[in-house]
């Protein structure tokens, strides 16, 4: 067992995204807390072409990426997106995810 400290945390809360929000950062992992109400698409920026691993605590949709039209998910799935590709998050009802990021170029 391995202790881990992040030396950087930090919080955001953005007025224009107030929907995501980074719960925690270190130099190479960046995890977000994402809530999506029903019936919205979030669609992640252009420059996020992030390896990405998202945890699903509530809710079922569908995620796109550029190599997979859709997948669905419901709570409990893990789901990968590789680097480079983009990304979106479609909820069919409320959804709350955790968004691991892989910083590391």
């Amino acid at each position: 067992m391995r202790r881990i400290e992040f030396k950087n945390i930090r919080a955001l809360m953005s007025e224009r995204e107030t929907n995501r929000h980074i719960a925690m950062i270190d130099r190479n992992l960046a995890i977000f807390y994402i809530i999506i109400d029903k019936g919205e698409k979030y669609q992640f920026p252009e420059t996020d072409k992030f390896e990405t691993i998202f945890l699903i605590k509530q809710g079922s949709g569908l995620i796109y990426s550029d190599s997979e039209n859709a997948i669905e998910y419901k709570s409990g799935d893990i789901i990968k997106v590789n680097r480079g590709e983009r990304k979106a998050v479609e909820a069919k009802t409320k959804t709350i995810i955790f968004e691991i990021r892989n910083l590391e170029k």
